[in-house]
């Protein structure tokens, strides 16, 4: 059992020091959605979803405005949590992983949006950070977002 709570603690550590060389201001800037996924049930109509596509996320210093969340004076952090569940365990937090999607990860990258007065640990709004996406999970719907292409350069 030792060596076990070893290797998930090294799965641990490693995910945090990989966080900790992603800087935040590589992830600012102007969002388009480009793709609705359904991954399950909700209340959300395929025509609504789709809808989105091709509306503006905003991620900057001075306010996180998205369809479904907007903070001013946000604070931001980038964590990395495990992709490994237990047998049997519901994480509090269900990422993409728990969904089935892209469950080959160790370790899932998230940028956390926190209001004013937020503790740690209990943010407003995420997103999952994906090679050079975003996605945004709402209601059955994950939504990818990317930033265009002049903006990357």
């Amino acid at each position: 059992m030792t060596v076990f709570t070893m290797l998930i603690s090294g799965c641990a550590e490693e995910s945090r020091a990989e966080c900790a060389n992603e800087p935040l201001e590589n992830l600012l800037g102007t969002y388009d959605v480009t793709e609705a996924s359904r991954y399950r049930g909700g209340l959300t109509t395929q025509e609504t979803a789709r809808e989105r596509v091709g509306s503006e996320v905003s991620i900057d210093a001075n306010h996180m405005i998205s369809d479904f969340a907007s903070i001013e004076q946000p604070r931001y952090e980038i964590e990395c949590y495990s992709a490994v569940d237990n047998e049997g365990e519901v994480p509090d937090q269900r990422f993409s992983n728990f969904y089935g999607i892209d469950v080959e990860r160790d370790s899932v990258k998230v940028l956390e949006v926190y209001a004013e007065g937020n503790p740690k640990g209990d943010p407003s709004h995420y997103f999952e950070i994906v090679n050079d996406e975003l996605w945004e999970l709402y209601d059955g719907w994950l939504y990818t977002l990317t930033k265009p292409r002049e903006s990357q350069e």
